[in-house]
């Protein structure tokens, strides 16, 4: 009885464990990926004075990011 007990505790810590580890880890690779993005974002637009192909040139790479849907929305 207390053998079965400790196992369930045992498995119940490791399952909760892992699902830290997980989330955490999915929350890195969002954060990453957002200075990603405002990183490209910086250096695509660093340069004000360029003429207006290089702009073009510019606003077509910058439209080209992966930025994710809740990121955009909460940028405008």
């Amino acid at each position: 009885m207390v053998s079965s007990v400790l196992i369930l505790l045992f498995l119940v810590t490791a399952i909760g464990t892992l699902a830290i580890v997980i989330l955490s880890w999915m929350l890195l690779r969002i954060a990453r990926a957002l200075l990603q993005v405002d990183i490209e974002i910086l250096n695509i637009t660093k340069d004000i004075d360029v003429t207006g192909t290089e702009m073009n040139h510019k606003l077509e790479a910058l439209e080209r990011l992966p930025i994710p849907r809740a990121y955009r929305e909460v940028k405008k």
